[in-house]
């Protein structure tokens, strides 16, 4: 029994162990499925936070860690379905430009074979590569299929009659094949255009040496071997640093980014760094450190590529990630995430950072409305983007459908503003919908009883219907149990006020009515405690700040900002 036991112990260990493998960690596996949804789902976020980000690679990692747990667990089935439908999307983003980036970066590490494989995927006519079919032809030479380099090369002369890379694989491949004639003629171009380029000096001395005959065989050996002396001394440190580089880039490919970093580091070091190698060093350091999460280190390299070249649009991107990754937003990264945010609209991280920053300000910027909106579209129960959208709609007296959901998404929060909630009266009550004005009204007196604005809007309401005595049965009922709330006396006071001046324009119409008694105002109210504003002319409204008169659909006032109910 105890020998079954540490059997069935020992291979559920193993199987532990295969399982933390997979999952990347040492800790031990959750043991309740609770746990270990807790694990899957954050997995899930992490990797859906690499899609958004780019990093299709480590995104594929995550969900590849959460699909192990699911395999484990029945329970965790319900996120097979977001899991399977973030690996479609990874296996489907390598489009053409992806091939195209791609090869290239494989044929400067030398890595032929792939860049074959990836670069054959690509239409022979792609745009955007002229010299694609060279770029496959150098990597059959370099693979050993000099038949197919052959014929792609004498197409992409066909072509593109001045390319030197077309012409210097056929003149290797005629010295290859005893024609030193024709590859001396061939070669012999690619030196005139180009003096410099990589190789021509000895493939050409060497189709030379057999186009003169075999009495100039010895001198040309000798003259070679002094020449290839002298390269190799001249340009060893070249070649060091060159090698050093393209391995910190292979590194950073195969997703070694620290290991990038430290190559780097050491190229660094070396004398013969010129200013093309520093561009290129910070280049590989900014998406290194854009991977490491390493972000203010990002930032630095990033704005020394910009002052390069302020057109470069990679190191613009990889700046506004940077900033994304810090939270930073400050007047210097405001334009570089607005850049961004053209280019990455659904990314939830940058809306709401951007969001929160427009939310923040005291006036809401045209720009900010189109940010708010896809934010609520992203995340339409966020109190923070509901409030700041609700309020800049009431503000510019918007009573369309959209603004009307907002409205009803705001009266629907735990926490509520009773300014906000006049607002949204004043929409509907301009909006002729008497009895929902009422009920916010009746809202914010049962958030805040003394709330003397509401008053206002209360005698405008019943006004409209027709029902100023209603209202001052209301106060009157209200007074009779609270006598001393300065607020009702004193929209008790104005209700009457109004309803005298209803009397008389009645009287003045029908003299039966001139007899009609007038409302009193209870013994706590007096002329000294009820001040009256002067009135507004139709169609305005008065600031209470700055007096200034604005139009009845504004709710913040034009001049001041601050609220006008």
């Amino acid at each position: 029994e105890h020998a079954e036991a540490k059997k069935l112990l020992k291979k559920a260990i193993s199987f532990e162990d295969e399982l933390k493998k997979k999952l990347g960690t040492t800790e031990p596996v959750p043991r309740s499925t609770a746990d270990r949804m807790a694990l899957t789902e954050g997995f899930v976020n992490m990797g859906q936070r690499y899609m958004q980000g780019g990093n299709f690679k480590d995104a594929k990692i995550s969900f590849g860690r959460a699909m192990a747990l699911i395999v484990l667990d029945a329970k965790l089935e319900k996120f097979k379905v977001i899991v399977d439908q973030q690996m479609e999307k990874i296996n489907s983003v390598d489009n053409q430009a992806q091939l195209w980036d791609k090869g290239r970066e494989l044929y400067k590490s030398n890595e032929y074979e792939e860049c074959l494989k990836t670069l054959s995927q690509l239409p022979e006519d792609y745009l955007p590569a002229p010299d694609l079919l060279s770029i496959l032809a150098f990597c059959h030479w370099k693979t050993g299929d000099s038949d197919k380099a052959k014929s792609l090369a004498q197409r992409q002369i066909v072509k593109q009659p001045n390319n030197n890379r077309a012409k210097f694989i056929l003149g290797n491949i005629y010295a290859s094949e005893g024609n030193n004639s024709a590859a001396y003629t061939i070669l012999n171009e690619v030196k005139e255009a180009d003096p410099d380029y990589p190789g021509i000096d000895d493939i050409l001395y060497k189709v030379s040496a057999f186009k003169w005959g075999p009495l100039a065989i010895p001198l040309v050996v000798v003259g070679l071997l002094v020449w290839i002396a002298y390269i190799i001394h001249q340009k060893l440190p070249e070649f060091r640093k060159n090698s050093a580089i393209n391995q910190a880039r292979s590194l950073l490919n195969k997703n070694y980014p620290k290991d990038c970093i430290e190559k780097l580091a050491e190229v660094k070091k070396l004398p013969n760094i010129s200013a093309f190698d520093g561009a290129l060093i910070s280049r590989l350091l900014a998406q290194a450190y854009l991977k490491t999460a390493t972000y203010d280190r990002a930032i630095g390299e990033c704005k020394h590529l910009i002052s390069i070249n302020p057109q470069d649009s990679e190191a613009q991107k990889w700046l506004g990630f940077s900033y994304l990754g810090r939270r930073a937003m400050t007047p210097e990264s405001l334009p570089v995430l607005l850049n961004l945010y053209k280019s990455e609209k659904n990314n939830v991280a940058l809306l709401g950072l951007l969001g929160q920053h427009y939310i923040s300000q005291k006036v809401l910027a045209p720009e900010g409305v189109d940010i708010l909106e896809k934010w609520l579209e992203s995340e339409p129960n966020n109190p923070d983007v509901i409030k700041g959208l609700g309020k800049f709609y009431l503000q510019k007296g918007r009573s369309d459908p959209p603004a009307m959901k907002v409205f009803e998404m705001m009266m629907e929060l735990k926490q509520q503003d009773p300014e906000v909630l006049l607002g949204i009266a004043k929409v509907q009550m301009r909006l002729n919908n008497q009895q929902s004005c009422l009920q916010i009204c009746e809202k914010v007196l049962s958030l805040d009883v003394n709330n003397e604005l509401v008053h206002s809007v209360l005698r405008e309401s019943y006004q409209k219907v027709g029902k100023i005595p209603d209202l001052l049965e209301i106060y009157r009922a209200f007074l009779g149990e609270n006598p001393y709330n300065v607020a009702f006396q004193r929209g008790f006071a104005a209700a009457s006020k109004l309803a005298e001046k209803e009397q008389i324009s009645s009287a003045s119409k029908s003299p039966s009515e001139v007899n009609r008694p007038q409302s009193e105002v209870p013994p706590q109210v007096s002329e000294a405690t009820v001040s009256s504003p002067a009135e507004p002319a139709e169609g305005q409204t008065i600031c209470p700040h700055c007096s200034k008169p604005n139009s009845q659909a504004d709710y913040y006032c034009q001049h001041c900002g601050k609220s006008v109910i």
